[in-house]
């Protein structure tokens, strides 16, 4: 019974190391940080400001590795 269970660990543990190297894509992975912001009912218009300002030096500095999606 030792055996079998020693077997069996041994076998699902190399099944695991190699199931790391199997990809269903093309290689690359895509991740997603989620970010929120809490803002107050009375602090909109300073939010909204200094999202436009953030979008400003963005695009003053050329960054262009940046992207969002905004809900609300």
């Amino acid at each position: 019974m030792k055996t079998l269970s020693k077997t069996t660990l041994l076998f699902c543990a190399i099944f695991m190391f190699l199931s790391i190297h199997i990809v269903a894509q093309n290689g690359s992975s895509q991740a997603y940080w989620i970010h929120e912001d809490f803002v107050k009912p009375s602090k909109v218009n300073q939010y909204e400001k200094t999202t436009k300002d953030l979008v400003a030096n963005l695009k003053k500095f050329n960054i262009k590795d940046e992207s969002w999606i905004t809900s609300v």
